[in-house]
């Protein structure tokens, strides 16, 4: 056993866990919250889903967590896939899924574009410019004045190339009931400001994909996400699980976990 800064979250075992080398030289240990696990445990009881939703509001986010976001109004998460747009822009597209148990739906939060680079210690604040890698294409959510294929609005979509992309991939933390500056955490509701556009990351059950509108599409059932002229309900997110640092604030907490 060795001793570690980083606490592996009770609520975020028996799942999955994923040693990765991103923020820092050397390996840090992350955990995954699987809030779908019907039967998820630890050594001393079952671990419910109400637990792991606790455990996870709680939390202090910080630069490089990957997280999964889900919009407050109609409870499905922000996903992206190897799969283009039609029309618009043809970029790589952005929508909602009901399902949580998607990789598609991980994304990494980084600094903006052409701020300095954040560390894994750096915490996330409301107000903060930052970017959001789709952990599996290496592309950022990003927007710009194409117009959305079913409510016209902005266009969200992928954009760049391992994680590098241009000042269209900026979006600005707008936290609900929280003042700038302030601390992000798990249970804070935020809205995404596009920076260029002012306009807000939405999405709603009005604008589904389906057969009519659609056709044999890959991406009937989901939802369209667009950047909305106004904050709404339609604008509110919050993070519902994903990996995440757990820095230790002195070394007297630390625990041997391995």
């Amino acid at each position: 056993k060795q001793k570690t800064a980083y606490e592996m979250l009770r609520s975020l075992v028996g799942s999955e866990m994923c040693i990765r080398d991103r923020y820092m030289g050397k390996a840090s240990f992350f955990v995954i919250s699987i809030l779908i696990l019907a039967n998820c445990y630890d050594d001393e009881h079952i671990v419910t889903k109400e637990e792991i939703a606790k455990e996870v509001d709680s939390l202090i986010i910080t630069y490089g967590s990957n997280v999964r976001l889900q919009n407050q109004n109609t409870k499905y998460y922000l996903h992206s896939h190897e799969i283009r747009w039609g029309s618009g822009s043809t970029q790589q597209s952005v929508t909602a899924m009901k399902d949580n148990s998607d990789y598609n739906g991980l994304w990494t939060i980084k600094e903006g574009e052409d701020i300095p680079p954040k560390i894994y210690s750096d915490l996330v604040q409301c107000g903060d410019i930052v970017r959001l890698e789709h952990i599996l294409t290496k592309k950022n959510l990003h927007s710009h004045d194409e117009v959305a294929p079913l409510s016209g609005k902005s266009e969200v979509s992928c954009f760049g190339d391992n994680g590098s992309g241009d000042e269209g991939d900026d979006w600005v933390i707008e936290c609900q009931n929280q003042a700038k500056g302030s601390t992000l955490k798990g249970q804070t509701e935020f809205s995404l400001r596009h920076k260029i556009t002012n306009r807000y990351l939405s999405t709603s059950r009005d604008f589904e994909f389906n057969v009519r509108n659609c056709g044999n599409c890959p991406i009937l059932g989901q939802l369209e996400v667009s950047a909305d002229y106004y904050a709404s309900t339609s604008t509110l997110w919050k993070i519902h699980s994903g990996l995440f640092y757990r820095v230790k604030q002195d070394d007297s907490d630390m625990k041997d976990e391995f």
